[in-house]
């Protein structure tokens, strides 16, 4: 479970969340860890997209062509993320991970998945789009 919260300026210092919903999901736990972290939005957006990307995108796109969610993030790389995520050196081809996209290469990224996808008759579903317009 993820809480956010925020320290307002100028005030006592005291950090606002949801404590009770906090103390209520630890103490359903034998033992727990609290982890806290400075909030990035667009490590945020990035997590957004991937969590989209893992839980939308290739499960529909690996039923759809019935193959692995693996072939299926490969597919959808080569397909449609070539010039970010495929390298090339003679006659070796490298597929590099999708986390050293920028928000808004990944969101180019899944606008291109939406395109051929389409030209194939592969419906994917829109994600949010709050996350989409904070590129």
């Amino acid at each position: 479970m993820e809480f956010i919260g925020t320290t307002p300026p100028g005030g006592d210092g005291k950090p606002l969340c949801a404590w009770q919903a906090v103390y209520d999901e630890a103490a359903r736990h034998e033992k727990f860890i609290v982890i806290v972290e400075e909030w990035n939005e667009q490590k945020e957006i990035s997590r957004q997209q991937m969590k989209y990307l893992h839980a939308v995108v290739f499960p529909i796109f690996a039923k759809e062509m019935f193959c692995s969610l693996l072939w299926a993030e490969i597919t959808l790389k080569r397909s449609c993320g070539e010039q970010w995520l495929i390298k090339r050196y003679d006659k070796t081809e490298i597929i590099l991970s999708k986390t050293i996209l920028t928000v808004k290469q990944c969101n180019q990224w899944i606008e291109n998945i939406f395109d051929w996808c389409g030209s194939k008759n592969i419906h994917i579903p829109e994600p949010n789009k709050d996350w989409r317009q904070n590129e």
